[in-house]
């Protein structure tokens, strides 16, 4: 029984183990596809370009290889060369001009691919920044209705002291007069009392 139970602990290590670095591996893997997806479009931009680049040269090598071939059949007065040079010189013209557009095409659909990137970021930094204007917006907002009722209660406290100071100077202001009087009768009963006498 115990050589069961230890040849499952060691069976359920193994397997944690061997998933634990299946996962990793996935991770790197994804990242490492990702790399490879990344450099491979790079080069093949590069290598499309080179293509491009190699293949407008050679057309245009041609293309002025045919131009000497006319004037040498020219020069000659054959008439056969003459129409079979005119005819590679307008094939040639043909093929270089094909290429050129090529060429153009392809570096124009490369600019809007960029240009579409382009937009993509910055649409997503667009509604980043409107995320956080709407955030510092609220937080404004927020801070300013903290702001007006810490004012309100602050004027509320300082009225209430106003208040209460007024209402205690009344009241010591009556409490002398109340002693005045008080005072000022008993002064007269005494007097009146002296003069009974």
């Amino acid at each position: 029984m115990k050589k069961l139970i230890l040849t499952l602990a060691v069976a359920g290590a193994v397997l944690s183990a061997a998933s634990c670095s299946d996962k990793k591996t996935t991770d790197n893997q994804s990242a490492q596809d990702s790399l490879t997806v990344s450099d491979t479009i790079k080069t093949d931009l590069a290598q499309t370009a080179d293509v491009a680049s190699a293949a407008a040269t050679t057309a245009e090598a041609k293309f002025h290889e045919a131009e000497k071939a006319l004037a040498d059949a020219k020069a000659k007065g054959d008439k056969v060369a003459i129409a079979i040079a005119q005819q590679a010189v307008t094939d040639a013209q043909t093929a270089w001009d094909a290429i050129k557009a090529a060429a153009r095409q392809t570096t124009e659909s490369v600019k809007q691919g960029v240009n579409s990137a382009v937009n993509a970021t910055e649409n997503t930094a667009a509604g980043a920044a409107n995320a956080a204007k709407s955030t510092y917006d609220a937080a404004k907002s927020d801070v300013e209705k903290t702001a007006q009722e810490a004012k309100d209660n602050v004027n509320s406290q300082v009225q209430q002291t106003k208040d209460d100071a007024a209402k205690s100077v009344q009241n010591t202001q009556q409490s002398v007069d109340d002693a005045k009087n008080k005072a000022k009768t008993d002064y007269n009963n005494a007097l009146d009392k002296l003069k009974t006498k």
